[in-house]
């Protein structure tokens, strides 16, 4: 699994790898994505185990709602001001919190 932060990385991580198509998402998509699994289709097993199960079940939601670049990307606060940092770190916090939330769900 690849989890870059934004689509241009993903991007040029499935044309460096091609076979990683349906196991590389933005942090923040796999995120947005992970909201549509039912958690009744994820073993109750370690947070691995349902990691493992919720790769294919994410991908298969794709296409399912109409999104723009900005709700997949997480902002490149790079040499831009504080408040930018602060919003870009929220992005990566919040999606982040989705998919432990998601995974350690018993």
């Amino acid at each position: 699994m690849v989890l870059p932060l934004t689509r241009a990385h993903r991007s040029l991580v499935v044309e460096l790898w091609p076979a990683a198509v349906r196991r590389t998402f933005t942090l923040r998509e796999f995120a947005r994505l992970l909201r549509w699994v039912d958690p009744s289709a994820l073993p109750a097993g370690t947070p691995a185990d349902r990691l493992r199960a919720a790769i294919p079940l994410a991908a298969a939601e794709r296409g399912r709602e109409r999104t723009s670049g900005d709700d997949d990307d997480v902002i490149d606060p790079f040499r831009l001001r504080e408040e930018v940092y602060e919003d870009s770190f929220a992005q990566i916090t919040s999606a982040v919190e989705v998919i432990v939330e998601v995974l350690m769900r018993s």
